[in-house]
């Protein structure tokens, strides 16, 4: 039987001192769902400028370990809702619909 969960890949940023979500791309696969939502060249442009700053701010907050933990728990944790902080960005998984 396939997999039928659906979930859902977005950011939380601040925008003119106002919480905003960006949402990303949604998939019933959540491997392929986080490669893709964050490979620069498939995202869409109004996009770009988040993912750009998102992983500006991987690189120089994380050592290769917790990049590697980080890619890890939103990838092989899909049972469950998962995010990840740095400053003022918040990267979150979820299951928004299970079958």
């Amino acid at each position: 039987m396939a997999n039928k969960n659906i979930y859902v890949l977005y950011f939380n940023v601040e925008i003119d001192y106002e919480k905003t979500t960006i949402f990303l791309a949604a998939s019933n696969d959540p491997v392929k769902l986080y490669r893709n939502a964050l490979n620069i060249k498939k995202i869409d442009e109004d996009k770009k400028k988040y993912l750009l700053k998102w992983l500006m701010l991987v690189e120089e907050n994380l050592n290769e370990t917790e990049k590697i933990e980080m890619e890890y728990a939103f990838m092989q944790n899909p049972e469950t809702e998962f995010s990840y902080e740095i400053k003022d960005m918040k990267l979150n998984i979820k299951l928004i619909q299970k079958f």
